[in-house]
């Protein structure tokens, strides 16, 4: 744990030197939808590992056609989604019986029908065997709503999903509002009203979440961690490309998808993309006109979550109901010093929004003000919303709980799709969703059997339509082998409204979804095999 934390904290002071070039930097934004060059390194670099790890289980060579691009999506959901998510990511390793007596090699060798007597593959570059696990042999990984808690938080950290749960389990058993630095949310949220940039409810709420979930992750104050910092931590060739998501709300009647990789930001609708670390800019014409740093990763998170699971009256009556009687600049400076004194004005204003949208439409009943940002394509011609200054995002829950729409992008070429899905509602109905929206928005997606569905995994590959990918659909779901077939939809504290998980609950959940994962490896595995197999009959 100390060396972890001794690399977190080397490499965003890294970061941090690197920074003051990049805040300096002039940056343009990218018209198109094709891939950028980072992200086509990557996955070269990618591809080729991916294709040593397979090759080193499967026993023979594969050529680059026989390489499957294969990508896991995770659901919204609040606490529920992320702590389901780092489960199932618990569950990933193929090393579940490497203490058998035949060894992990011939373990896997079994599941994939091939002799454990087949010579091995020289490694060349690739993760050792007894290591391999689900992601090492994925491109991309996108999240959503709770689940970009999980993933940015497991990427910022670089630990093992059962290292980053262990970290995390006594930070969420008190409630989300419990123990808020208020001068650092104050100093944090006047940086961005000093700096002229747009300032909403989301800001305060990303602090909190930051101050929730990112601390104790080296020197560094959780809500200043900023994109340049993340970006520095998730940049790795050993992962699959993370990608969170959000919408561009400023037509509410037509969202558009926002995907956050560490590379670029931005929309294949607008087709505009701009860098990472430029997130928070504001843009003229496609070009960058100020040295504002980047926005941070709270920031980020509260957007990409955009108070879906809180309950907004919960604000008003634990953040800013306690200033209601005495809000003036004399008690805040007594209370809680100087720098939250000098935020006075800026909480009341950002109350009045509170209430406003709360008796406003049916969206903002639930969803608390509204992430606003400087808009990159302002001054852009011939581009949608590009004489508005700012573009207001919200979590991509409100379209679609699974965040397909980047992982069906042409551009990816992805073939194999691993839905782990925490959605809450009728069963099923956001993979129903997805379908839907595939079919709208013109992408391949392949016939589910809907009857297949209410298990722990099924396979949906739709031999009748080539270019659809196949799903392998992972819902959250009782298991008769797991705690007696304990069903976690008749626990209360899996609310979305929940933010208080107990050790004991943490565990029970991540087990669950853990347990289901690992059990169902070998159907993954025996798909992938299937796929290459179909390949090398090619």
């Amino acid at each position: 744990m100390l060396r972890t934390k001794n690399l977190i904290t080397l490499n965003f002071t890294l970061a941090l030197l690197a920074s003051v070039h990049l805040y300096a930097s002039t940056a343009q934004v990218r018209s198109g939808t094709s891939l950028c060059n980072q992200e086509t390194t990557f996955l070269n670099a990618r591809l080729a590992t991916i294709k040593a790890n397979l090759a080193s289980i499967l026993g023979t060579q594969l050529t680059d056609a026989q390489v499957p691009r294969i990508a896991l999506c995770a659901s919204g959901g609040g606490y529920r989604a992320m702590v389901a998510t780092l489960g199932w990511l618990e569950g990933e390793s193929l090393t579940t019986q490497k203490n058998s007596p035949r060894g992990f090699l011939s373990t896997v060798a079994s599941w994939f029908g091939v002799s454990s007597s087949t010579p091995s593959v020289p490694n060349n570059g690739s993760i050792e065997s007894e290591s391999l696990n689900l992601r090492d042999v994925c491109t991309h990984f996108a999240a959503l709503s709770g689940s970009t808690w999980a993933l940015s938080g497991l990427e910022y950290s670089r630990m093992t999903p059962t290292d980053y749960v262990t970290h995390i389990t006594p930070q969420i058993s008190t409630s989300i509002f419990q123990n808020i630095n208020m001068q650092d949310l104050a100093a944090q949220i006047l940086k961005k009203e000093n700096a002229g940039q747009p300032v909403s409810f989301i800001d305060i709420y990303g602090i909190i979440l930051a101050q929730k979930l990112l601390s104790n992750l080296g020197d560094a104050t959780p809500s200043s961690i900023d994109l340049a910092a993340y970006v520095n931590m998730a940049t790795s060739m050993n992962k699959p490309l993370p990608i969170q998501t959000s919408l561009i709300a400023n037509d509410a009647t037509n969202y558009h998808w926002v995907e956050y990789s560490p590379y670029e930001i931005g929309s294949t609708d607008l087709q505009a993309f701009i860098p990472t670390t430029a997130f928070g800019k504001k843009f003229n014409n496609g070009t960058s006109q100020d040295a504002t740093s980047p926005e941070s990763l709270g920031f980020c998170m509260g957007t990409w979550g955009s108070a879906m699971s809180v309950d907004p009256n919960d604000f008003l009556r634990l953040v800013i109901d306690p200033y209601e009687q005495s809000i003036t600049p004399q008690y805040l400076q007594q209370t809680y010093g100087s720098v939250v004194a000098s935020a006075a004005s800026l909480f009341e204003r950002l109350q009045n929004d509170v209430v406003q949208d709360l008796a406003g439409d049916s969206i903002m009943q639930s969803r608390i003000s509204p992430a606003s940002i400087f808009n990159f394509v302002a001054g852009l011609p011939n581009t949608q919303f590009n004489t508005q200054a700012t573009l207001t995002l919200v979590d991509g829950g409100i379209d679609c709980n699974l965040p397909v729409f980047p992982l069906l992008r042409p551009e990816r070429a992805i073939d194999i799709i691993i839905i782990l899905d925490a959605s809450a509602g009728t069963f099923g109905q956001e993979l129903h969703n997805a379908q839907t929206h595939a079919q709208k928005w013109g992408y391949p997606f392949p016939a589910i059997d809907y009857t297949k569905i209410n298990q722990p995994c099924s396979v949906h590959w739709d031999q009748n339509n080539a270019a659809a990918p196949i799903v392998i659909y992972m819902p959250l779901i009782q298991n008769s082998g797991y705690q007696n077939n304990w069903d976690p939809w008749s626990a209360d504290f899996t609310n979305t409204e929940n933010f208080t998980y107990t050790p004991a609950q943490t565990a029970q959940l991540s087990g669950l979804t853990s347990y289901n994962m690992s059990q169902n490896m070998p159907l993954i595995i025996n798909t992938i095999k299937q796929w290459v197999a179909l390949k090398q009959q090619a």
